[in-house]
């Protein structure tokens, strides 16, 4: 049953952290480019 709440959870959940992965990427890159490896 776990199980079926984490399939439930788990696409919005990624979703979310992409799209913040994404914003976060981008302002790090474009306020500071020298971190970027």
């Amino acid at each position: 049953m776990l199980e079926s709440r984490n399939h439930v959870i788990l696409p919005e959940e990624k979703a979310w952290r992409a799209l913040f992965d994404g914003i976060e990427r981008f302002v790090l890159g474009t306020v500071q480019p020298q971190r970027v490896t």
